[in-house]
């Protein structure tokens, strides 16, 4: 796998073998939950992984197809079970692999989730662009320059205390309830990384209103790398 300076996608676990999701959606009222669709393309995410590359899953038609730096490695198929009434918890096991995977994700977003085995293993998923594994996006400053964004997920979680996200032309602005914790500071956007005082993320989508991005947190001392996941609502 090649070494990509930003993030660490891939996995000795999901390379080891592609993956396909069944489909499966149980009645509910919760809008929210059955509005959830595994279909369409993913970029995930493994906790603690040095060895870098973009890499992508394609779920379609009963098919999982697994994509490195643009090209699909393996192809498979999977099965979901002990799904609860919003699906937002349920067991994964992958065709021809030894374990399986418990699947999580928030109700209040469609976007993003994760998968979790045994020994530590976890992957975030966070959906894109259809095409995105052949054809990668470009994003600039001026994608952020002048908007506001509610925070929806914050690295995987819902923050009991509401926060936001502020860009002038040249500075970021971040609210956690009444207090500021980043106060028009300067941002910059290079190579479809944002970077700012204590933030770095890698920008995963920008689609209508809702812009994902995975944060990076990097090790000083080891260089192991952890992803989080945030999702920002444009106000």
């Amino acid at each position: 796998m090649k070494k990509w300076i930003w993030i660490a996608i891939g996995s000795a676990v999901l390379v080891a073998g592609g993956v396909t999701f069944a489909v499966v959606l149980v009645n509910t009222n919760n809008v929210k939950a059955s509005s959830f669709e595994i279909e369409g393309t993913w970029q995930f995410f493994e906790q603690g992984n040095l060895e870098q590359g973009r890499e992508f899953m394609v779920f379609k038609d009963g098919k999982a197809q697994d994509y490195i730096d643009g090209k699909m490695v393996r192809e498979s198929a999977y099965s979901v079970t002990n799904i609860n009434a919003t699906f937002t918890a349920a067991n994964v096991t992958f065709k021809d692999w030894d374990s399986g995977y418990a699947l999580t994700r928030k109700s209040v977003t469609k976007d993003i989730f994760g998968l979790f085995g045994d020994n530590n293993e976890a992957f975030y998923f966070v959906r894109v662009k259809d095409d995105e594994h052949l054809n990668a996006s470009s994003y600039s400053v001026t994608d952020f320059q002048n908007k506001e964004f509610k925070v929806l997920i914050h690295a995987t979680a819902i923050k009991e205390q509401e926060e936001f996200v502020r860009f002038t032309d040249s500075t970021i602005t971040f609210i956690r309830g009444d207090a500021t914790v980043v106060d028009h500071a300067a941002f910059k956007v290079e190579n479809s990384v944002i970077t700012a005082p204590g933030f770095k993320f890698y920008i995963c989508a920008i689609q209508e209103q809702s812009y994902r991005l995975c944060e990076i947190a990097e090790d000083a001392l080891t260089g192991e790398r952890a992803f989080w996941p945030w999702e920002w609502r444009l106000l």
